[in-house]
């Protein structure tokens, strides 16, 4: 008790400081002293559970989805030999090298067909796979290059001993997996964060079906209806489909999986639903979704069933906008703040965009107030209506990066604006406040998602923290805001 104690006085010095002198916009310059000691808890662990996505239920119940596998994927096509040239004219073995490797071979967590991915065209080459199946049997398969794509295995390796190719190679040869099968999977807590359920397996790729699951999104609604989209990968051909699922009762049972249909005027089938989903004050759904190079607003009016996509941003040359947040002001007036890659765009690597017309338009506010980085990744928002007006939360996460590194790397940031002040300029946000302790995260941690309570007086944030390509689990942090700050929040 004396220990809570402690931590909510912490909180209440650290969170009061930089608003009470912020002014009617809360902008000021850029502070980095303020540290919010909250506690963790764990969410999930084991294998890689990454990616969380954070909702309110019914009577004050928070559900959680996010991705479990074997690793987040970035690797999964160097996971046996990370890319190289072989030396010489003749034949030459390929360095079994990769995430995977151990002694010489690589060892995948399940059997499956392997993708040789080549830098430059290779149909002259062929190569010999060498391993065993998953019943131990010794398995060996030539498979011929590709013309600077991707060739697969027929068969399904388990073990891999040795790659050979027959000569010399135009550019450089990486060889991985072609899927490690991953999960979508739920979890529900009752007491603000503080203790969660078990984890209620939404999509089984790793026990049953050897399907490749991820990207999910998750809505929760006051009348206790939670749905969950997540995107499959058939493991035979690449292809994607998107699916949802509900739950009526507060996210205890689930309905079958079903597909997502997209509409509007593009010519995708298949959109990748990121983050939390939103909903307006007239019921409708919102989602963000990122592609390649463009970004888009998804709007259902039928529970997840039908989404129509409108395009927020188309991606320059110059830069590269990624996952994006939204944050619902009314039924026409929402604000989206996107990870950017370049220094190019105004300045600053989270840049916003305003919509006054329920997500049809979107015009660009240009970048935040946030130093530039090349480590800010992930934004997740929340609109707080705590009494006269609104304000809007922002979390996200500041990664180290060597060319460009952030104030404080590896830790999560919450900033706050007045929601009229946001729509009409990016530069309206509140210094920074650190959760936790500065470097607590690293690697690939972060992608945040944010809840607060239904009297703005607490809020809760989930975070993957990676310990390495392989390992990486979920934690949960609670923390209190201030009485002072709280009364400027709910207005006059």
């Amino acid at each position: 008790m004396l220990f809570l104690r402690k931590i909510l006085l912490a909180l209440c010095v650290s969170w009061a400081v930089p608003f009470l002198a912020a002014g009617t916009g809360w902008a000021q310059k850029q502070d980095y002293g303020h540290v919010v000691q909250a506690g963790e808890i764990k969410v999930a662990e084991g294998d890689y559970s990454h990616f969380p996505r954070l909702a309110r239920g019914q009577g004050g119940r928070l559900g959680v989805l996010y991705y479990r596998g074997y690793n987040h994927g970035s690797g999964d096509n160097q996971g046996i030999a990370k890319a190289q040239k072989p030396h010489g004219a003749g034949p030459a073995q390929l360095s079994i090298n990769g995430t995977y490797a151990r002694g010489g071979s690589a060892e995948l967590p399940v059997a499956g067909q392997l993708t040789i991915s080549v830098e430059k065209d290779e149909t002259a080459r062929r190569f010999t796979i060498v391993g065993e199946d998953r019943d131990g049997r010794r398995i060996e398969e030539t498979v011929a290059g590709a013309g600077a794509k991707r060739a697969y295995t027929r068969q399904r390796y388990k073990r891999v001993s040795s790659i050979a190719v027959d000569g010399p190679t135009a550019g450089r040869i990486s060889v991985g997996p072609r899927v490690v099968p991953s999960n979508m999977e739920f979890r529900y807590s009752d007491d603000g964060g503080g203790s969660w359920s078990g984890a209620i397996v939404l999509a089984d790729g790793i026990g049953s079906d050897d399907t490749f699951y991820y990207v999910g999104a998750l809505a929760g609604l006051p009348n206790g209806t939670f749905m969950a989209v997540y995107v499959r990968v058939n493991p035979d051909n690449g292809r994607t489909d998107s699916l949802r699922r509900i739950s009526t009762d507060n996210g205890v049972t689930w309905s079958k999986a079903e597909p997502i249909q997209f509409t509007g005027a593009n010519p995708r089938t298949t959109f990748r639903l990121w983050g939390q989903i939103q909903a307006t004050p007239s019921g409708k759904l919102v989602a963000m979704a990122y592609a390649g190079e463009d970004n888009w607003a998804l709007v259902s009016s039928d529970l997840g069933r039908t989404w129509m996509a409108n395009l927020i941003v188309r991606t320059p040359p110059e830069t590269d906008y990624n996952e994006m947040a939204v944050a619902i002001v009314s039924d026409m007036d929402w604000i989206a703040i996107a990870r950017g890659a370049t220094r190019g765009q105004g300045g600053s690597s989270m840049r916003q965009f305003v919509t006054r017309d329920g997500g049809k338009t979107w015009a660009d506010l240009g970048g935040t107030n946030a130093d530039w980085s090349g480590g800010y990744v992930s934004p997740a928002m929340q609109t707080m209506r705590c009494g006269s007006q609104a304000t809007v939360v922002w979390v996200y996460m500041a990664r180290a990066s060597r060319s460009s590194p952030p104030p404080t790397p590896n830790s999560l940031i919450v900033r706050y604006a007045p929601a009229a002040a946001a729509l009409e300029s990016a530069k309206a946000w509140s210094g920074q406040n650190i959760i936790g302790n500065v470097g607590s995260f690293t690697h690939r941690s972060g992608y945040p998602s944010i809840a607060m309570n239904e009297a703005c007086s607490s809020g809760v944030i989930v975070a993957g923290r990676e310990t390495s390509e392989t390992t990486a689990g979920i934690v949960a942090m609670k923390w209190s805001i201030p009485a002072d700050l709280l009364s400027k929040m709910r207005g006059p």
